[in-house]
């Protein structure tokens, strides 16, 4: 079965009434549906059952099985979408697991965990004896429970499962035994369940045999080339990975686990914390390494780095220490040798430990770059293209090199480059989760939400209507006039007005092209407030005790009257390069833990930070008076819509005026321009900031040009 367009038009319709709902607009003005999405069901069910069909015939065919996987994706939407939209609630339990069983399948096995979590407690009974408990306990991933005298005629079966699944994920034993004991679940639904039945059935086999596939338990042994043995004391630790991501399956096929280089691809939310564990891991593992260091570029990811692998490696012999970026000796070499060692540092920092001990390079058996197309980015990028050309030749010859990036275009001139060959893992394919693509239109009195297509901005999918009120905040002081809120030119109000009112529903960014533009918003937020608006307030939606701490951060930091301290009083908190580390950090931490709910930012969001968001309205394209690259701009969208946190992240343009005149002749570059940095194909290769020295000088108006000659002199 496909989907073809009258689906599409049937999805997006389901889609709009549940962001109608999202939104908060009232129901007397919901669009009214002509169609009944619910036709969507026999389509929907049947991809499903086909996928699952497939999997069970263990004879995959990799075009088929990848053509009805992509024809998965559009049910998993569509189950979401339709239990976002309320249009039949008795059917939410049911939905939920063909939802979860739909995304897990199609290897989305974030989003299948969030829906699946949307059950507390038993599943309600959907007339399936005891398979719809067995399905939604295999996509819970409840390794602390097993079914034990289970009812009804696959009581057995039900049983025997749950316990050697158990087994699996324990020791690794009892594989043969789980597949014969699903391969008669499903002969016996075959021969005389109900169709219902039948399709539980054969989408819990299929999950058992997604399961196993993923587990660590089989996938490490075979990537690594190290015996299960080795593995033993990390699989059995209770924090340890227990299923692989597509990324970091995609690590294991390109032998990076067995200490190959490589320039790995791999999308923002895809799991790069838990695939660099393994890559360390397995270097650790197969004795090629004693010291292994991470290089992030900003001080920020070295701290964030440092404390999840601190939490992966607690209670091992394995040491994890972050440099601080100060130029001071303020490590001692002996220290770091004679023992398994991670070290965490900025480039700017291990530039000056080499310079300072240059013996060090040659105990280094393994190097990760993290973000690292960074290399080319200003005066910054120079220090860490330097550090990069320089290690090169310091680092003994088989030493592993794996660079991380999400947005590299050039990827195999940069191996080429680095290690001497295009070995790329190529990820930038994977979705982790859908992000949803919306831009405020205010055409008439009351403006709402145009939704594109990601991939090709010129196709509308639907719109949410009446979003966008003005309404008058009265009059202040010796103000001559009232004031209103939003206006329909000021796309920084708009974007704080949708922040104020969507932040109910979860985090939000508001990212800005400038430091004092988001200073700005949050003057404009703290003017809103104080006037009385009748928006929702963040600090409703925040942990009190966090905000009283970050609250007395910032006035003993920056002073009671500044703006950053008056809105965090609000629940708002800015988060820029002129917001001290300190402030940075501490918000960084709270929005990652959810205790806060609203951040103002600029670009540093995109710099590897990440940060619990669902909303990011974007203001501006622009930082400063250059327009943001394609790459940052796909590094900064990635932070939408976390994989295990959220089924969808949303990006919202809040100017009108890039969606209103977006066919205007003097007013459609703005249009264009956004439709250029949705393309990732789009994406600025990396270059050479150090070569760029010798690029032609040209005057102004472009009309004069000096070449540079560089000569080498031998002697």
């Amino acid at each position: 079965m496909r989907s073809e367009q009258r689906s599409q038009l049937l999805l997006g319709v389901t889609r709009s009434k549940a962001k109608m709902l999202e939104y908060g607009v009232p129901a007397e003005h919901h669009i009214k549906i002509t169609q009944d999405p619910a036709k969507l069901f026999t389509i929907s069910i049947g991809m499903l059952g086909d996928l699952a069909a497939e999997i069970n015939r263990e004879e995959l065919e990799p075009d088929a099985f990848t053509e009805l996987r992509n024809n998965l994706l559009f049910s998993a939407r569509f189950f979401d979408s339709y239990l976002q939209s309320k249009l039949n609630e008795a059917l939410d339990p049911y939905l939920v697991l063909l939802g979860s069983a739909s995304y897990y399948l199609c290897d989305l096995p974030g989003s299948a965990s969030v829906l699946a979590k949307r059950i507390d407690g038993d599943c309600p009974d959907l007339d399936s004896d005891g398979l719809d408990d067995l399905l939604l306990w295999l996509l819970q991933a409840d390794l602390g429970t097993f079914f034990d005298g289970a009812e009804g005629p696959f009581g057995g079966f039900i049983d025997g499962i749950s316990k050697w699944i158990l087994q699996f994920f324990e020791n690794g034993t009892g594989e043969d035994n789980l597949l014969d004991l699903a391969t008669k679940l499903r002969e016996a639904v075959y021969e005389f369940g109900t169709p219902r039945q039948l399709l539980f059935g054969d989408v819990i086999v299929a999950v058992l045999r997604k399961k196993l596939e993923n587990s660590a338990w089989k996938a490490l042994p075979s990537y690594s080339g190290l015996p299960r043995d080795k593995w033993l004391h990390a699989l059995q630790k209770e924090s340890f990975i227990k299923e692989l991501w597509p990324a970091q399956h995609l690590l294991g096929k390109a032998d990076v686990l067995k200490g190959e280089s490589a320039i790995v691809q791999m999308p923002t939310s895809a799991g790069k914390t838990k695939a660099t564990e393994l890559i360390l891991r397995s270097a650790f593992l197969a004795d090629r390494v004693s010291l292994a260091i991470i290089i992030a570029p900003f001080r920020a990811l070295c701290h964030e780095i440092k404390n999840s692998l601190g939490e992966a490696f607690h209670n091992e012999p394995t040491k994890v220490d972050e440099l601080s970026d100060a130029l001071q000796t303020d490590f001692e070499i002996a220290e770091l040798l004679g023992h398994q060692q991670i070290l965490v540092v900025t480039p700017e920092k291990l530039v000056y430990v080499l310079r300072h001990a240059p013996e060090l390079a040659a105990h280094v058996g393994l190097l990760v770059f993290d973000e690292g197309h960074q290399f080319d980015s200003g005066t910054r990028g120079i220090t860490y293209e330097l550090l990069l050309t320089s290690l090169r030749s310091m680092i003994p010859e088989g030493t592993q090199k794996v660079l991380i990036s999400a947005v590299i275009s050039n990827a195999e001139a940069v191996g080429e480059w680095l290690n001497g060959e295009p070995n790329v893992v190529e990820g930038t394919t994977l979705i982790p989760t859908f992000r949803s693509v919306g831009f405020a239109s205010w055409l008439d009195q009351l403006g709402r939400i145009e939704y594109v297509d990601s991939r090709d901005a010129e196709q509308n999918e639907f719109f949410v209507p009446r979003v966008i009120e003005r309404f008058n905040l009265g009059r202040k002081n010796r103000e001559r006039t009232d004031r209103f809120f939003p206006e329909k030119t000021d796309g920084q109000a708009i974007a704080l007005y949708l922040g104020l009112k969507l932040v109910p529903n979860g985090s939000i960014a508001i990212f800005c092209g400038r430091k004092s533009t988001a200073a700005s918003v949050c003057e404009k937020a703290i003017d809103v407030i104080e006037r009385g608006a009748l928006l929702a307030l963040p600090l409703d939606f925040s942990d009190a005790q966090e905000v009283e701490r970050l609250i007395h951060l910032h006035v003993d930091n920056l002073g009671a009257d500044a703006p950053a301290s008056k809105s965090a009083a609000h629940g708002i908190f800015s988060h820029h390069g002129n917001t001290p580390h300190g402030i940075r950090l501490a918000v960084e931490h709270a929005m990652r833990d959810n205790l806060v709910r609203f951040v103002v930012c600029t670009s540093i969001l995109a710099q590897g930070v990440n940060l619990l968001i669902r909303y990011l309205i974007v203001t501006s394209v622009y930082q400063g008076m250059e327009r943001i690259k394609v790459r940052d701009f796909h590094n900064l969208i990635g932070r939408a819509g976390r994989a295990g946190m959220h089924t969808e992240g949303s990006i919202l343009f809040a100017d009108p005026v890039i969606y209103d005149k977006r066919k205007a002749r003097n007013d459609k570059w703005r249009w264009d321009q956004v439709k250029e940095l949705l393309e990732p194909r789009n994406s600025e290769p990396c270059i050479s900031n150090l070569l760029s020295i010798f690029d032609p000088i040209k005057s102004d108006d472009e009309k004069y040009t000096i070449t540079m000659e560089c000569k080498i002199c031998s002697r």
